[in-house]
């Protein structure tokens, strides 16, 4: 889903693009070219790797989606870790659920730590929690789904349904290749339901981007379908 004929060529991100300082680098395997690693140097593995780097080229964060409320929201949550940081550092107490949380929203955290962390925290506001929480079962399937091949994709997918089903869903940066692949299951099923969600929710997160119109209005058009009674049944 193009990123070029969406939100890097709206108005918002060019008025966005005015807070920040703006950096492409583009791979390309040319033998010797300087740089050309950059992508495999920040843990980049597909096109678009997305970056937030401080003013010495340190990744600090990852954006929590391609729209540009995502970007102002991750740069929101990069200037409320300095903040809490140092209201922790000057000795205020009951920070550290904020702070995971705003960590969290960053992809600063791994996994493992994240859950160690909510563990640890003893007193900790319901919305926080559910907002760490729904980030790490986020973490849980982007791992998950980091183990699919083509041998075994058919397998991953019926467990990426079965979760869906239960509720166990993507709702940040796990949504496109958990939904893209739930919604091309329930398609080919006709589960009209799963179809939908899958619709919301990659709509929710890519809509905006003209260049993504067709890619919906198929969806629309096979979920339409689905809708018509089956004259077999």
């Amino acid at each position: 889903m193009s990123l070029e004929s969406g939100s890097l060529s709206s108005p918002e991100f060019a008025e966005f693009s005015k807070t920040v300082v703006p950096f492409l680098h583009v791979t390309t395997k040319i033998e010797g070219r300087e740089n050309d690693g950059l992508l495999g140097v920040y843990g980049g593995r597909g096109f678009p790797t997305l970056k937030f780097l401080d003013a010495k080229g340190e990744a600090i964060g990852d954006p929590s989606g391609r729209s540009v409320a995502a970007f102002k929201s991750t740069a929101g949550a990069l200037d409320e870790v300095a903040s809490l940081k140092k209201r922790i550092k000057s000795g205020e107490k009951g920070l550290k659920a904020s702070l995971l949380a705003a960590e969290l929203e960053l992809g600063s955290v791994k996994l493992a730590a994240a859950k160690e962390r909510l563990a640890g925290i003893k007193k900790i506001k319901p919305d926080v929690k559910a907002k760490i929480e729904a980030v790490i079962v986020d973490m849980e399937l982007m791992e998950f789904m980091g183990t699919m091949t083509r041998d075994n994709r058919e397998e991953i997918v019926e467990k990426l349904v079965k979760m869906a089903k239960n509720g166990k869903i993507a709702t940040g940066k796990a949504v496109g290749q958990f939904w893209s692949s739930v919604y091309g299951w329930a398609e080919k099923n006709g589960d009209l339901k799963l179809a939908e969600q899958g619709y919301k929710y990659l709509y929710e997160q890519y809509g905006s981007d003209k260049g993504n119109a067709e890619y919906f209005k198929k969806m629309k058009t096979r979920i339409a379908e689905l809708k018509k009674p089956n004259p077999d049944a």
